[in-house]
């Protein structure tokens, strides 16, 4: 059944790079493990090393919040019978893991926008990935406003304006 979901996973693009699950994933899409892929695309910002750290961190901490067998197991056996409300305890764990992956996710993104990377996590069609996007630097934008020069225009007529002239 996951391999339906999972094939609603966009490919990588120029500037998008994905994760795709590793395992199975909950009723909600979180997989509890996200498999690692070596882009040479991205290694002119981050090394391999560190972003394949970094999914292993993720990785580790989502399986330590994940729910026990024995946990799903009560969720999914007495689904029927409790009309679904035997889902609350597994979820509790998976909120939980839901909450750990969203603060590493802030805590990595601290460094990758330095770099011009952005990560974060997608859910489409019950299932979820991780992207990294390749974001402009700002560096390269207030280059762009100190060199040169923003044009105005003014009646019809086009003049450069200098950050210093402003």
């Amino acid at each position: 059944m996951d391999s339906c979901f999972n094939s609603k996973i966009p490919l990588n693009t120029e500037e998008t790079f994905v994760y795709s699950p590793n395992s199975k994933t909950w009723i909600n899409g979180l997989a509890n493990n996200y498999k690692y892929v070596h882009y040479s695309e991205l290694d002119k910002y981050l090394g391999s090393e560190t972003i394949k750290r970094m999914i292993e961190r993720i990785n580790d901490d989502l399986y330590t919040y994940w729910p026990c067998p024995t946990c799903f197991a009560i969720g999914y056996c007495f689904s029927l019978c409790t009309l679904g409300l035997s889902f609350l305890c597994p979820y509790t764990c998976i909120r939980d893991a839901r909450n750990k992956l969203n603060r590493n996710i802030v805590f990595y993104n601290e460094t990758l926008n330095k770099v011009g990377l952005e990560l974060s996590l997608k859910e489409i069609y019950c299932s979820s990935y991780l992207e990294i996007k390749i974001i402009r630097p700002k560096e390269n934008e207030e280059e762009k406003e100190n060199t040169g020069l923003n044009k105005n225009t003014n009646n019809g007529n086009t003049h450069t304006v200098s950050k210093n002239q402003i």
